[in-house]
């Protein structure tokens, strides 16, 4: 067949997939969520999408219906899961994220109609409950206790006397990309040419180092529903087998999964009969995770009692808050609770426990907790998010501010997600802008520079530690210490995709002259991303009347649990800058001010 006729085949195929319409719905109920959840936030928020979607999206089609299209290097992160070993995880460009996304809803409806049993989940917008479900409702003697935990929280039967705890060992990276294309194929008659798209995005998204060449094996993992989906779909044999030996009492979410059987022996066939099947789709369980369990057994495993107990007081202190009384009144209780849960043994879910815990002292304003978190915050990487969010919304201290600068300076902070968790606590602390404790906060900045879990050339700096300093010297830097940091930082960021637009999404905060220059070098660093990041704030600078998109974002109300955002603090500066009327601006600044409690967004707001 003649290239052209190939070509004119290949447009046709994709050109219903791709609507501007489709991928525009895409983008608003998917993407820019996923994007805005990642280990890594973007300093311009993605705006230069967002601004210039229609366009952007017009000229991503044409590139696809072209031939053209090549999907972009992802920056790779990791994320630790215990004893420095870490999960790789992935962070698309927006225009591959949303042509991914994109591809996989349309696949969803036949994948979900293959679906053998609807115990199994892959999203957190449609998640199963969990023990955290248990309320007051419950018996409490576990004789009664364990039967109601099964028939509400997993839908099994009251006779299940034994529980089966087990997952997939790493599963993501070991799945093999032919088998999963023959899986999807075998759900629908899907064009060809689709599925060759989504397999060419899969490709390109897969982690290679040092030039290797391409596995076959293994799915990358984003923040999005899509690799999901796909994962959740190889799995549908498992499910099969579940259904078949279990009866139906099973649930699984992902590659976590529960069963419920009559007898220990009953759980051993159970096993057998999983790893027989994982091994012919190239799998196999994870031992070390893998456990039968009794019901007496089962309700230490899944801490039953302790989910009660929290799940009452969580409930009575958000019924104090709703009804505008102070529940300061449950403190002495829950400090109770959590003093004899943190001196008993940590088995089973004992990590997903101590998360709830530092929710409800978050809801308390208790710094109670912060007693434990060195312990926690150096050993435990499941729960530094937890600990990073409880610290976030109780405020800063002296002692909060030592606990996280000794933990970026033990060592033990080893992967970027846990850097950057850390990076955006001391964000969305109120600032000062002088004071003993800024002062603390930017000495940290040569530490984190060299955190992180990439380094390029010769330097010991990396892409996550140079990328998470230009947030923190953003905020609590001088613009002559900013400007100092990124010609230090320069072999960094100018070879690297998304540090290269963190630079450039802070530039509006440098002195003129410098300014000039770092745009100079991120112009001949030819990083696209970045030079999208300064055209956009080109266009807010040129903007003469305040549109109502731009007025929403900016003057949206904070929560008390959602600080106002630093990436809109940038872009208002930009604004107050721009060629807007001398009446808007005045308008403008002042409806900031009031929405403002942070003294150096203020100061930055000012600064000329």
């Amino acid at each position: 067949m003649p290239t052209s006729q190939h070509s004119q085949i290949v447009a046709r195929d994709l050109d219903s997939t791709f609507s501007v319409p489709r991928m525009k719905r895409v983008w608003r109920d998917h993407v820019r969520t996923g994007l805005r959840r990642q280990p890594l936030s973007d300093l311009h928020d993605f705006l230069d999408v967002h601004r210039n979607l229609k366009p952007f999206l017009q000229v991503l089609r044409s590139e696809v219906l072209g031939g053209n299209y090549r999907a972009s290097i992802p920056e790779t992160v990791l994320l630790e899961k215990r004893d420095g070993i870490p999960r790789r995880l992935s962070l698309p460009a927006p225009a591959d994220a949303i042509l991914l996304q994109t591809i996989v809803e349309i696949l969803e409806k036949a994948i979900a109609a293959a679906q053998p049993h609807p115990n199994a989940y892959y999203s957190q917008s449609h998640a199963p409950p969990s023990p955290e479900d248990v309320d007051g409702t419950f018996a409490y003697p576990w004789w009664i206790l364990w039967p109601q935990f099964q028939k509400r929280i997993w839908g099994f039967t009251a006779a299940c006397d034994f529980v089966v705890v087990t997952d997939l060992a790493n599963y993501f990276d070991c799945i093999p990309l032919s088998k999963l294309r023959n899986r999807i194929v075998s759900f629908g008659a899907f064009n060809e040419t689709v599925i060759d798209f989504l397999f060419f995005l899969l490709d390109a998204f897969t982690w290679r180092p040092f030039y290797m060449p391409q596995s076959g094996v293994g799915l990358p993992q984003i923040n999005f529903d899509a690799p999901r989906l796909l994962a959740h779909a190889y799995l549908f044999p498992i499910d099969q087998e579940l259904q078949r030996s279990t009866n139906g009492n099973f649930v699984r979410w992902m590659d976590d999964i529960n069963c419920g059987v009559q007898s220990a022996n009953d759980a051993r066939k159970l096993l057998r009969g999983l790893e027989i099947v994982l091994n012919s789709l190239g799998i196999r369980l994870n031992t070390a995770k893998t456990t039968i369990l009794p019901a007496q057994e089962a309700l230490t495993h899944f801490w039953i009692s302790e989910n009660r107990a929290i799940t009452l007081v969580t409930n009575l202190v958000r019924g104090a808050i709703v009804g505008s009384t102070n529940p300061v009144r449950y403190r002495a209780y829950a400090r109770k609770r959590y003093r004899s849960f943190y001196r008993r043994s940590r088995v089973g879910q004992w990590e997903k426990v101590c998360k709830r815990y530092f929710t409800l002292f978050s809801l308390l304003g208790d710094a109670y907790l912060e007693r434990t978190v060195p312990e926690i915050l150096n050993n435990i990487p499941a729960l530094r998010g937890s600990i990073c969010r409880y610290y976030a919304l109780i405020g800063p201290s002296t002692r909060r501010v030592q606990h996280l600068g000794d933990f970026l300076r033990s060592g033990r902070c080893l992967d970027d997600a846990s850097l950057f968790e850390v990076v955006r606590t001391l964000i969305a602390w109120r600032g000062q802008t002088r004071g003993s404790r800024k002062d603390a906060i930017i000495s940290l900045i040569p530490t984190i520079s060299m955190l992180g879990s990439e380094t390029i050339a010769s330097s010991q700096s990396t892409v996550s530690g140079v990328s998470s300093a230009v947030w923190l010297l953003s905020k609590y830097g001088s613009s002559d210490q900013l400007s100092s940091f990124l010609h230090s930082s320069e072999p960094i960021w100018t070879r690297s995709s998304w540090a290269a637009r963190q630079v450039a999404a802070a530039t509006p905060l440098l002195q003129e002259t410098e300014q000039t220059e770092i745009r100079r070098r991120i112009v001949r660093s030819g990083m696209v991303e970045a030079l999208r990041v300064l055209a956009n704030l080109d266009q807010l600078a040129q903007i003469s009347v305040l549109d109502n998109q731009l007025r929403k974002y900016l003057l949206h109300t904070p929560s008390v649990h959602r600080p106002y955002p630093l990436e809109k603090v940038i872009i208002a500066r930009v604004l107050l800058r721009s060629q807007l009327p001398s009446m808007d601006h005045l308008d403008l600044r002042n409806r900031l001010i009031a929405l403002l409690r942070d003294p150096c967004y203020v100061s930055l707001l000012r600064r000329k």
